[in-house]
């Protein structure tokens, strides 16, 4: 089987770990299943995003004279070929990873629309949460709940080797990527300490290795 991923969200050398998720899953099926083959196409919208609306016509090119069984589509808004009524339609599995597909505290009405759009085209989509489902379903109803793995070789429970006075709560990202709600987590955290009496401390994992 010939896999083609059409993703935004992959590793680069400048952006190691953007993405890694789907790297990973692409070297677990392999390890899994010799016979599936991928290829990539890539769209960095880091620094260009014209090369959403270039995806277009080079998604379009790779899918047409290529010769793919599959299309998994990394985040809705990587689907934008679907409006080149000239692509080849092939089955296609678009996993949502939230801020793609939701209209509050997500990447804009741009990537929901083009979310939608992906959506109607899939014939297999996977969400996260049941939130993502109501917004996924009207377009797409055989929807299939995945929540994000994570490696045990890489991420294990260790023993206790130094005891907080303070529980630790981590804020798994940037404070200032505004699609991660951050002002969520600073009321969660005055429940705890105005409700619960729990004496709370946050960790903010930014800029940080694996």
């Amino acid at each position: 089987m010939n896999v083609l991923i059409v993703t935004n969200v992959y590793p680069t050398k400048e952006h190691p770990y953007h993405g890694i998720f789907v790297y990973e899953q692409v070297q677990a099926i392999k390890r899994l299943h010799l016979n599936v083959n991928f290829d990539v196409y890539y769209i960095n919208g880091f620094g260009d995003k014209w090369q959403y609306m270039k995806s277009i016509l080079g998604v379009t090119k790779k899918i047409n004279k290529g010769n793919y069984d599959l299309v998994h589509i990394h985040y809705g808004l990587a689907g934008m070929y679907h409006l080149n009524p000239l692509v080849k339609h092939l089955p296609t599995i678009t996993t949502f990873h939230g801020s793609d597909i939701q209209p509050k505290g997500g990447n804009g009405k741009l990537s929901v629309f083009v979310s939608r759009i992906a959506a109607k085209h899939s014939d297999v989509a996977v969400i996260l949460n049941d939130g993502m489902e109501s917004l996924v379903k009207p377009y797409c109803s055989n929807t299939h709940m995945v929540p994000c793995a994570v490696d045990l070789q890489t991420f294990k429970p260790l023993e206790k080797t130094e005891v907080h006075d303070r529980v630790q709560i981590v804020f798994p990202s940037n404070h200032e990527r505004q699609v991660k709600n951050y002002s969520l987590f600073c009321e969660t955290l005055e429940i705890l300490k105005q409700k619960y009496h729990i004496d709370a401390e946050e960790r903010e994992l930014k800029d940080m290795t694996r």
